[in-house]
């Protein structure tokens, strides 16, 4: 009954938006970035820049519409315009739908001056960082997320809350905060003598490329506004790609969002948030971030390879995920491909409620396929595939605390059906801390409302498609007492399932071999054609690398039989391999012991 009552709200919203678009009178205003007679917003004499149809939009009656149709080409501005609901008119912005605009927050910089070998420098006139906060104890987000565990690393705060991008012929450059960390590939920003030094990875004089600069905060910014199109658009090199708050509808259709220093998009208090046949990728921080909004709808969305910016300084957690969703309800996913995120894939956060997943992937992300926290719910997962997350287990374990297929942290009402799991570490599914709930409260831990109630856990017709140890494939803390966990409260289905789920008191150890440890590490890695797998066996045992694609599916396998104690190497041979990333589950007797990830890059 609620994916039926949930699915009508949803389709409910559209159906009115689009009513309402169709029965009201448009305008039309036209902009090309190659128009070179004073324009007027007609096809024959257009705008230059978009912004230019802005100032008309507050002159036409609320309830109309102004359509902007924007011609292919490259725009170095922000599409900002701030309103007040009812007063304002809609506003559709729409380009190409094959040769998409691209609106750029960068501009390009060649005025540059040879500084000291194969460092150059420019003019720097802006001014993004506005300083260090002190490290604070008491605000346990904001320090985690800035800090770490380090209250010295004001490194990694002042990195994070930089702004500057360069990127020289479409390649980032890395930003340093000292001198003395310059390097090929890197870039640092002197606020107090307002310059910028670059180093380009090969050496050469940056003059001979074209180096793009971070100068604006957004490629789109809309506050106060009725509703909202964003449709067949590019946006790169700002810091945030998309921006809205405070607005009643806000629609992001066949977008691409690309290389934004923070956030690709980023909205807050509204209602109504749609993205549609768009893909969000490789931003600094999260891909896609709505906070305390209503009536969410994610269809066709690809959101990979986000928060290279945090991974760069370790921070992978509390502040990011390819997706982060904070406070938010009626949410509807379908078709969300969240991959190779440098942190979790999609991340609910504190009080989420009325959420729908369909037909959804989670990826190879570092961090946690999907991440469950402080909500009441429900979530409904329905043919979802939840594949070798958690890798960053074996690259960075200080970028990433929080990890497995799914986590549930004090979230409540969840249930998947029809789902994939396979291969997550260290666990395709985990129950963490959700005993505290009782601790937490909506409003806060002074809140007044009632706290979370940890409940309705269902997992129907699901495939654990695992190859890890059976304890581990689904893992309870402590704190729920196997003799009360097949309850009504608490519901898993098929029964063989239960056999997979083994509270920690009663789990074995999982990472030795007769009591000595297995090491596993690989080089070089990724490589173009072979990886030397080296594994240290403390005991004599047999022996199975099995090689996976991301998809699951098991492509090489080597077997050793009765090696003796020591190291031990496997050539994986890639070269009839695509290039990408693989997995390579070793394994002793009946044990898989370690899962290392390998990319081949052709």
């Amino acid at each position: 009954m609620y994916r039926q009552f949930k699915l009508f709200n949803i389709f409910t919203f559209a159906w009115l938006f689009l009513a309402s678009v169709g029965s009201a009178t448009v305008t039309h205003v036209y902009v090309d970035c190659n128009a070179t007679l004073p324009g007027q917003g007609t096809q024959e004499l257009p705008y230059h820049e978009i912004c230019d149809a802005f100032r008309y939009v507050g002159d036409l009656p609320a309830g109309t519409v102004m359509h902007v149709h924007v011609a292919p080409g490259v725009y170095r501005e922000t599409l900002a315009k701030a309103g007040w609901y009812s007063d304002e008119a809609d506003l559709i912005i729409e380009g190409d739908p094959v040769d998409r605009p691209i609106i750029l927050g960068s501009d390009q910089f060649e005025d540059w001056t040879h500084a000291l070998g194969a460092v150059y420098r420019d003019d720097w006139t802006n001014d993004f960082y506005s300083g260090t906060p002190p490290y604070n104890e008491n605000d346990l987000n904001i320090r985690h997320w800035l800090y770490g565990d380090d209250p010295s690393n004001e490194y990694r705060a002042t990195y994070l809350l930089r702004r500057e991008g360069v990127w020289v012929n479409g390649e980032r450059l890395r930003q340093i905060l000292h001198r003395n960390e310059a390097g090929p590939g890197k870039f640092m920003v002197d606020q107090d003598n307002d310059r910028m030094y670059i180093w380009c990875a090969d050496g050469s004089w940056p003059g001979s490329h074209e180096i793009e600069v971070s100068v604006r905060e957004y490629g789109a910014n809309f506050y106060h506004m009725n509703n909202v199109t964003l449709r067949n658009m590019e946006f790169r090199y700002a810091r945030a790609g998309i921006f809205a708050s405070s607005c009643n509808s806000v629609t992001v259709e066949n977008c691409y969002v690309e290389e934004n220093v923070h956030e690709g998009i980023a909205v807050g208090l509204m209602n109504g948030f749609t993205v549609r046949n768009t893909t969000v990728i490789r931003n600094g921080y999260s891909g896609i971030q709505p906070s305390f909004v209503e009536n969410i709808t994610l269809e066709d969305v690809n959101v990979w390879e986000n928060n290279w910016r945090g991974a760069d300084v370790g921070a992978g957690d509390w502040r990011v995920g390819g997706m982060k969703l904070y406070a938010v309800s009626n949410v509807y996913m379908n078709n969300v491909d969240a991959r190779d995120n440098l942190t979790s894939g999609i991340w609910f956060d504190r009080f989420c409620e009325g959420v729908l997943m369909e037909d959804c992937k989670m990826v190879s992300n570092y961090g946690t396929g999907l991440f469950w926290e402080i909500s009441p719910g429900p979530i409904e997962l329905v043919n979802c595939e939840i594949h070798f997350n958690g890798s960053a287990i074996n690259l960075d374990p200080e970028l990433i605390t929080t990890t497995s297929g799914i986590l549930i942290n004090s979230g409540a009402n969840l249930s998947a059906t029809n789902c994939d799991f396979d291969g997550n570490l260290p666990y395709n599914m985990e129950i963490a801390n959700s005993g505290r709930t009782a601790m937490l409260w909506r409003d806060g831990a002074l809140g007044e409302s009632d706290p979370i109630d940890v409940t309705g856990l269902q997992i129907a017709s699901c495939t654990f498609n695992h190859y890890l140890p059976l304890d581990q494939s689904v893992y309870c803390p402590d704190w729920l007492d196997p003799a009360s966990f097949w309850t009504s409260a608490i519901t898993v289905t098929p029964q063989a399932l239960a056999e997979q789920i083994v509270p920690m008191q009663y789990r074995g150890g999982l990472d030795n071999i007769g009591g000595g440890d297995m090491v596993v590490y690989a080089a070089p890695n990724p490589s173009n054609a072979t990886i030397v797998l080296s594994v240290d066996l403390p005991h004599a045992t047999d022996m199975v690398v099995d090689l996976y694609d991301v998809l699951g599916r098991r492509v090489q396998t080597y077997s050793y039989i009765q090696l003796p104690q020591g190291l031990h190497k496997t050539h994986i041979n890639g070269r009839d391999l695509a290039s990408g990333t693989y997995f390579a589950r070793v394994s002793a007797g009946a044990q898989t012991v370690a899962t290392h990830k390998l990319m081949f890059v052709k």
